[in-house]
């Protein structure tokens, strides 16, 4: 189950490692040998996290890249579904 509106992968990056740790963005972002500036759009939450930047993130800062991964499913599906549902569809009923 989803929770109510999940964070982009973004904003714990900078709850949980910049802010407490005082780190730049540029700091972050040449440890992960990506542009400052996509990873700025990453950290805002402008773009979405791919499975490259999953792994660069595990090896820099911790966390499974499935974990980061999943983050960025649960903050897109909860999205999706507030923009419309979908509940004018029915199920197939599905013989076994």
């Amino acid at each position: 189950m989803l929770m109510h509106n999940p964070p982009h992968p973004g904003e714990v990056i900078q709850g949980l490692f910049i802010e407490p740790n005082k780190w730049t963005l540029t700091d972050v972002a040449n440890a992960l040998e990506v542009s400052p500036g996509n990873f700025s759009r990453l950290v805002n939450g402008k773009i979405s996290l791919s499975s490259d930047m999953a792994v660069r993130l595990s090896r820099v800062l911790g966390l499974e890249p499935l974990t980061w991964m999943r983050m960025q499913a649960d903050h897109d599906i909860w999205n999706a579904q507030q923009e419309n549902d979908h509940a004018e569809l029915k199920r197939l009923a599905v013989k076994v």
